[in-house]
């Protein structure tokens, strides 16, 4: 056979190959070139195609719910979870009882799967295996990294809204935070860095705040030092009298655990009766302050007044004016 004979059905078996790859099912299309709907890109790098707008829209962790609350009318919501109906926990517990649907909290595949949702909100820290036994079930599932400072924040309510087809009211709720973030650095900007104020969070486990969490970024965003992100505090770890004296706090906070706060007060009892901390400047001022306990982990939209309370806690006399803001 001819060099030029060879190389003539090469070619042509290098066109039938292109061809091939062209037909339906050959190869992988690009998502964006399905046609009709819009599509989604989750932070796993997967892309979604959706026909039309999800009508039933689960969200499997609280602040998943909560987003949604904000973003879409109650009827296009599956389910909500006990923890979001809680008044006395839940940041949005007066729209998520207007949603039909309820579900366990933590659920498994099977009682999400009961709900039939068309489009299915998961952290990436969240159960991986019912994540992907509901893939495996053929629902769509929308994969995000757990949000740790303001602009993760941004880009959530950002994907989200996009996700569900909503994209103007997922920027409204971003124009909103933005708002009360503006409000605060307007204030706190004015102070100079040698008088702002240490602060040092407490839960139930003790001395929260590592530097790398949410907590931290909300301390930062509020014109207040986090005092545990001073030490470096490791993840998960807890801190102890000797690092907080050397933190020596302005300013304590602990959590709100409810209507009558037994949960929060038992913890102030605890760390201002402490006779390692007594020489502690907070400790010995009783400078002290409550926040709701979402507020420390707000990783929605939500963020925005987690940013104001500390803010107004920390600097009373510079933030009178804020009710007209908060919970807008």
């Amino acid at each position: 056979m001819s060099d030029k004979r060879k190389t003539l059905q090469w070619s042509y078996l290098v066109f039938l190959l292109g061809i091939l790859f062209l037909l339906p099912g050959c190869g992988e299309k690009p998502a964006a070139q399905t046609p009709g709907g819009y599509d989604v890109v989750d932070d796993r790098g997967r892309v979604i195609h959706f026909d039309r707008k999800p009508q039933r829209v689960y969200g499997n962790t609280l602040s998943l719910e909560e987003v949604l609350l904000d973003l879409l009318p109650p009827e296009r919501i599956a389910a909500v979870s006990p923890p979001t109906l809680d008044h006395e926990y839940s940041l949005a517990a007066d729209k998520a009882a207007k949603v039909a649907g309820r579900v366990p909290a933590y659920p498994g595949p099977e009682p999400i799967a009961a709900l039939g949702p068309d489009l299915i909100f998961a952290q990436l820290r969240a159960r991986p295996e019912t994540i992907a036994t509901l893939e495996e079930m053929g629902f769509k599932v929308f994969c995000m990294e757990v949000p740790t400072n303001l602009d993760m924040v941004r880009k959530r309510l950002k994907q989200m809204g996009e996700a569900v087809g909503e994209p103007e009211q997922g920027q409204k709720l971003i124009d909103e935070l933005d708002e009360k973030v503006a409000y605060v650095a307007a204030h706190t900007d004015q102070i100079p860095p040698e008088k702002r104020k240490v602060l040092l969070g407490f839960s139930g486990q003790g001395a929260f705040g590592h530097p790398d969490g949410l907590f931290n970024d909300i301390c930062r965003q509020s014109g207040v030092i986090n005092g545990a992100a001073r030490i470096h505090m490791a993840y998960g770890s807890h801190l102890s009298d000797e690092q907080i004296l050397q933190i020596d706090p302005d300013i304590l906070m602990f959590v709100d655990g409810g209507a009558d706060n037994d949960y929060g007060g038992k913890i102030r009892e605890q760390v201002l009766g402490d006779p390692a901390l007594q020489t502690a400047k907070a400790v010995r001022n009783r400078s002290f302050f409550f926040l709701k306990d979402r507020y420390r982990a707000s990783n929605t939209q939500h963020m925005g007044d987690a940013i104001l309370q500390v803010a107004k806690n920390v600097y009373p006399d510079a933030f009178a004016d804020t009710n007209e803001l908060l919970n807008k």
